[in-house]
């Protein structure tokens, strides 16, 4: 299996390498707005929602982000988004399918420190059913492409719906995303997982 998996990481290398150096390229030269990674900052901005293309979704692989995410992510403004926040994935579940699940949580929580005026810890919080608090805040559950059954994001409110993050995270229209028991249900197994990751 070791042996398997040197020859793929092989095969990979170049490709890898290849988009590490298209990426650098990108971001030394001008190039067309619709395809550069930018942030949202004015509410002006309009988004597109058709998802990544194949490159942004090779440098989103490269920064962490499963390919399971990658596919769901609505646009490149979302992706620089998550890579500015600093965001990593945690597998929580399955589909039915057998498809990984993922949740991007913040890499710098902090789980031993005291974040709340009642003197309890994010680990504290997780064990009482509540979500963690990054900087002072608490974080919000976003659903990854506004879709039921896929991915997560635990974000601060500015983070989710403040200076355009909600324009560029929620397709307009009505969402159809379930905010009912498999909602709650993906929430405690996301905070189960984390937990299980602080022992």
């Amino acid at each position: 299996m070791i042996e398997g998996l040197k020859t793929v990481a092989e095969a990979v290398k170049p490709v890898v390498n290849e988009v590490g150096k298209r990426a650098i390229d990108a971001f030394e030269k001008p190039i067309d707005s619709d395809k550069r990674l930018e942030a949202a900052s004015d509410n002006k901005t309009t988004f597109r929602y058709d998802g990544l293309s194949k490159p942004q979704e090779f440098l989103a692989q490269a920064q962490g982000f499963p390919k399971e995410i990658a596919k769901d992510i609505y646009n490149s403004q979302e992706l620089k988004h998550y890579m500015d926040i600093g965001m990593r994935a945690v597998q929580f579940g399955q589909k039915e399918n057998g498809e990984p699940r993922f949740c991007l949580v913040p890499k710098d929580l902090s789980f031993d420190r005291v974040v709340d005026s009642q003197g309890r810890t994010n680990a504290e919080r997780l064990q009482s059913g509540l979500l963690p608090i990054k900087d002072g805040q608490p974080l919000e559950v976003h659903h990854i492409g506004q879709k039921n059954g896929g991915h997560y994001a635990l974000l601060t409110k500015e983070e989710h719906i403040k200076n355009g993050n909600k324009e560029m995270l929620h397709k307009p229209g009505k969402s159809d995303v379930d905010h009912g028991l498999d909602f709650a249900r993906d929430k405690r197994s996301i905070a189960k997982v984390l937990m299980e990751e602080q022992v």
